[in-house]
């Protein structure tokens, strides 16, 4: 894989000056290619120093998107995915089940969002989050459904796994 920073002329009316835009060209190992505009541009009036600061800004682009690139291809999960929100993703495993077993969906939602009201990154489910978690569920509800609800927090952590989150 390969990633290269380019400029492209951009056509601008009245101007005899040309307007360039900095972009990623990313040429992915299956013979793919994919541009990646970063939003910087260079415009005539623009001093030398401030050209040369975005083009080193347009290159630091650069070099987190490689990154990211090769973390994705050694199957190692992003920052902006580990980011993500735990709860609203339970959501949408949520609505995607039937039948009875979305009741028990329904109660272990309920009671994520009551134990964390404000959310919870992937990032921050550790062991002692889901001991924390439990030890909550142990003193609300029976034993049973403890386990119940924990199998949930399991199925929607497998899900994120294959979901290449985790």
């Amino acid at each position: 894989m390969k990633v290269h920073l380019r400029k492209r002329q951009i056509k601008s009316k009245g101007t005899t000056k040309p307007r360039y835009t900095l972009y990623l060209d990313i040429y992915y190992s299956n013979r793919k290619r994919k541009r990646e505009f970063l939003g910087l541009y260079l415009e005539p009036n623009d001093s030398k120093q401030t050209r040369i600061d975005k083009i080193r800004l347009a290159e630091n682009y650069k070099a987190k998107r490689l990154l990211e690139l090769a973390n994705e291809e050694l199957g190692l999960p992003s920052k902006e995915k580990m980011e993500r929100d735990f709860i609203a993703y339970f959501k949408t495993e949520m609505l995607k089940r039937e039948g009875n077993s979305r009741t028990a969906w329904l109660n272990t939602y309920k009671h994520l969002t009551k134990y964390q009201p404000r959310g919870i990154a992937f990032s921050n489910i550790d062991r002692q989050w889901l001991e924390g978690f439990k030890d909550y569920l142990m003193g609300l509800v029976s034993p049973q459904s403890t386990s119940t609800y924990f199998a949930k927090i399991r199925c929607t952590l497998s899900e994120a796994v294959r979901d290449g989150i985790l």
